[in-house]
């Protein structure tokens, strides 16, 4: 399900008003795979590396507006997908992210485009549940491990976040 321009609110009204009457609540999970569309269209992995500051700044902007458009929908909330390989989970990985500037390197630094997300949705939606879902551990050599796992999950609980999704997988599948 995708939530990326506005013309898909009414459908996914529909939705939420279809899962709040059963008194349930709705949460839309915000995810960024690996592959992404350039600016010509064509498919390209997105490696934490290559992505520039620009390119960062744009992803955060995508993350709030799509966080804005479920709030319109509806929602009451929304996660962010930062397991099982997604863009976010690599970002915060250090077999992944071999940045040197401000996004990487230590634990702190690769969570922070993470962090400037959920600020971003904090600034721009009210009373809105933010949830993270986080791999406890990525199962692989050099990889995101249980305790840079939960210093990341008490920085979430710092920026605001609401609840965390503790899950596991190999950041590689």
């Amino acid at each position: 399900m995708k939530l990326h321009n506005d013309s898909l609110v009414p459908e996914y009204q529909q939705l939420v008003e279809g899962i709040h009457q059963y008194d349930c609540v709705a949460i839309s999970q915000l995810g960024l795979g690996v592959y992404i569309k350039n600016k010509s269209g064509k498919e390209v992995e997105l490696k934490p590396n290559d992505v520039t500051k620009e390119d960062m700044n744009d992803i955060v902007e995508k993350f709030v507006s799509v966080a804005i458009r479920a709030k319109q929908a509806g929602f009451d909330g929304v996660q962010l997908h930062g397991a099982h390989g997604f863009f976010l989970s690599k970002f915060i990985s250090p077999l992944y992210n071999q940045r040197t500037d401000e996004y990487g390197g230590t634990t702190k630094r690769r969570a922070r485009l993470l962090l400037d997300i959920i600020e971003g949705i904090h600034k721009n939606t009210d009373n809105l549940h933010i949830s993270v879902k986080i791999n406890s551990d990525d199962f692989t050599e050099d990889g995101l491990g249980h305790e840079e796992s939960l210093e990341i999950c008490k920085m979430l609980e710092d920026a605001g976040i609401d609840s965390i999704d503790i899950s596991g997988n190999n950041a590689t599948v």
